[in-house]
């Protein structure tokens, strides 16, 4: 497992909520004898090649731990997953399509998940979530270079002066002194309506903490990214979010924003959601290793069928045609939204 998953901690340990039992590892000297092998790998190293000698009976999973498939136009296809390719059994990644689906975090049934919620008390006793904020729309980018900065500058230009707030490498210093100001961040958060969540690239289901971020602290995501709306709506109900794939053009998206400024109900509305679900990321990662296990005591037979993705079968699955091009999709007619995700944790979506 990668240290940013929570199921790192679990190593030398047993996965928790399973209706199977299975023992987490990340020691090299595991690989021979493990039952299934999940490769990172965007960062698998292919010496020694001992550890690449795949045991009779031994499942092997491909993963890309929540990188891009392409970064600045490139595709980043590293020679340790050419090498691999044929080895692999299963897919557990954040693109659809995957046989055991794991984006970086799901909306969940309130309860059932661990991860706290910054807002649970704010959450209890506010009835317009709309009270007290200033700003209608923050952002925080980083990378000046490309697409994603000029669109935020078009449609900051369309807004009412002074009320989008551009924070980063590309913006203002943040008025909080560091990442571990919670309280600080959290009055910054909540004095904006909207928050840009602009994803690097445009490609299936590669939706990040841009996309989280929002969600947990009380904005309304404007989200760029994925092949389209039904990409955030696998995990997140769609309702509580807007994509730029939403309106016929900037102006139409921008016409938006402001209307809801001045409509506290209708602000209100994204945040239904919050009735029945929370953010979850703790539980929701487990379930991917508790449908491996599950495969993994299926024995001989398993219901879900081996791929196959020597001879460019990886590439073609995980690189072709999975990005577009980093723009709007305007579309004419507003679409039918999700209230609840269409996916369930761990299971092919």
């Amino acid at each position: 497992a990668d240290k940013d998953d929570p199921v790192y901690k679990l190593r030398g340990g047993r996965l928790r909520n399973c209706s199977w039992a299975c023992t987490v590892s990340a020691r090299k000297e595991d690989v021979k004898t493990a039952d299934a092998v999940i490769w990172n790998a965007l960062h698998a190293k292919t010496k020694p090649l001992k550890y690449l000698e795949k045991r009779k009976g031994q499942r092997w999973l491909f993963r890309f731990f929540f990188e891009s498939p392409y970064y600045s136009s490139k595709k980043v296809f590293p020679p340790s997953a050419k090498k691999m390719a044929p080895g692999f059994d299963y897919t557990m990644t954040y693109k659809g399509g995957s046989d055991f689906f794991q984006p970086f975090f799901w909306v969940v049934p309130i309860g059932q998940d661990s991860t706290p919620d910054p807002l649970a008390r704010y959450a209890a006793s506010t009835k317009n979530w709309a009270h007290g904020r200033s700003k209608l729309l923050m952002g925080i980018i980083s990378n000046c270079i490309g697409p994603r900065k000029r669109f935020w500058k078009d449609l900051a230009d369309l807004l009412p002066k002074g009320r989008a707030d551009l924070f980063g490498g590309c913006g203002a210093p943040p008025p909080c002194a560091s990442r571990r100001e919670d309280e600080c961040w959290a009055q910054l958060f909540l004095d904006h309506k909207f928050y840009f969540s602009g994803e690097n690239n445009r490609c299936d289901g590669y939706i990040t903490e841009k996309f989280m971020r929002p969600l947990r602290h009380g904005m309304v995501p404007v989200v760029l990214g994925g092949k389209g709306r039904r990409d955030y709506e696998r995990f997140a109900p769609g309702d509580a979010f807007l994509h730029v794939d939403d309106f016929s053009s900037l102006q139409d998206l921008a016409n938006f924003l402001v209307k809801v400024d001045k409509d506290d109900h209708l602000f209100n509305s994204f945040f239904k959601w919050r009735e029945k679900y929370q953010i979850g990321k703790v539980q929701a990662h487990w379930a991917a290793y508790c449908r491996v296990c599950e495969q993994l005591h299926a024995g001989e037979s398993p219901p879900m069928p081996v791929g196959h993705f020597g001879d460019g079968g990886l590439d073609k699955w995980f690189w072709n045609d999975t990005c577009i091009k980093y723009a709007p999709q305007w579309s004419p007619t507003r679409p039918q939204v999700s209230v609840a995700p269409r996916c369930q944790p761990g299971r092919p979506c």
